[in-house]
C-alpha cells in the first residue's frame, strides 16, 4: 500500500544515516551548515516518484534528550519540499525515534537496566532509577511506555528481522513479564547483551533494518499515524 493510501499526508519523516559518530556532532555540523544533502535532493523523491523535484527548505529544531551520559540539546532536523506535491519529507537520524525526545541509546539502555534488575534477588526497579542522572524526567510509566515502544517495533519488523535472524523462541508475551520475557526473547535472538554493548547492536540493527526496508525499526513515523479528525 502506497504512503497516504485514503487519507491525506502532508510530511513524512525518513530514517537517515548521519555518518557521525554521535547525534551531538552533527547537530553541530547541522548548525555550521556542513551537511551535505544534495544525493537525496537530485535522487528520486519519496512522494512524487521523480527526480530532481526535491528543495532543501529550513529545517525545524527537535528537543533531544541523552541519558548516558546526561546531556540535553536541540538537533536541526533536515527538510525538503516536493515541488510537484508541495508536500514535505524531512530525515530523522536514525539515533532518534520519531516523537520522542529521549534518544534511541537512552531508551535501550535504560531497558537493558531494567532487564537486569528485574527477578533479580535483593534488586528492585528503585534500582534501575539510582543509576539514571539525578535531572532526567525518567518514570515508572516512561520505562513501561518504552518497553512497549520497542516491542511494538521489533513486533512490527518481525518478518524482515526473521530474514537475517533466527526468531523462532520468540513469544509474545501478556502482562509485565510476559513483555519482559517477549524483549528477552528478541535480545537473545538478536544478538543484543548488556550495556553498554547492547546499545550499539540496536543501533546497528536500526541502521540494518533502515536500510533494508527503508522504514524505522523503533518508533512511528508521521506518515503511519491515523489522521486526526
Amino acid at each position: 500500500m502506497g504512503l497516504g493510501a485514503g487519507r491525506r499526508i502532508d510530511a513524512i519523516q525518513l530514517p537517515y544515516h548521519t555518518g557521525f559518530p554521535n547525534i551531538w556532532e552533527y547537530a553541530e555540523a547541522m548548525k555550521r551548515g556542513d551537511v551535505d544533502f544534495s544525493v537525496f535532493v537530485v535522487g528520486k523523491c519519496p512522494l512524487c516518484g521523480q527526480r530532481g523535484c526535491l528543495r532543501e527548505i529550513t529545517p525545524y529544531s527537535r528537543g533531544v534528550m541523552e541519558l548516558f551520559s546526561w546531556r540535553t540539546g536541540d538537533v536541526l532536523v533536515a527538510r525538503f519540499l516536493c515541488r510537484s506535491s508541495a508536500k514535505t519529507v524531512s530525515l530523522l537520524p536514525l539515533e532518534l525515534i520519531p516523537y520522542c525526545r529521549y534518544t534511541l541509546q537512552s531508551i535501550v539502555m535504560t531497558l537493558l537496566f531494567f532487564h537486569a534488575v528485574w527477578g533479580t534477588p535483593g534488586r528492585t526497579l528503585e534500582d534501575i532509577w539510582d543509576d539514571l542522572p539525578p535531572d532526567s524526567s525518567v518514570t515508572v510509566y516512561l520505562v513501561r511506555y518504552w518497553l512497549c515502544l520497542v516491542l511494538r517495533g521489533f513486533r512490527r519488523g518481525h518478518a524482515e528481522l526473521s530474514q537475517r535472524y533466527d526468531l523462532e523462541k520468540v513469544r509474545t508475551g501478556i502482562g509485565l513479564d510476559g513483555d519482559l520475557a517477549e524483549l528477552h526473547g528478541y535480545f537473545e535472538a538478536l544478538g543484543i547483551r548488556g550495556p553498554p554493548e547492547g546499545c550499539y547492536a540496536v543501533a546497528q540493527l536500526a541502521a540494518t533494518h533502515s536500510n533494508d526496508t527503508g522504514r524505522f525499526l523503533i518508533g512511528c513515523p508521521s506518515q503511519n499515524r491515523r489522521s486526526k479528525g
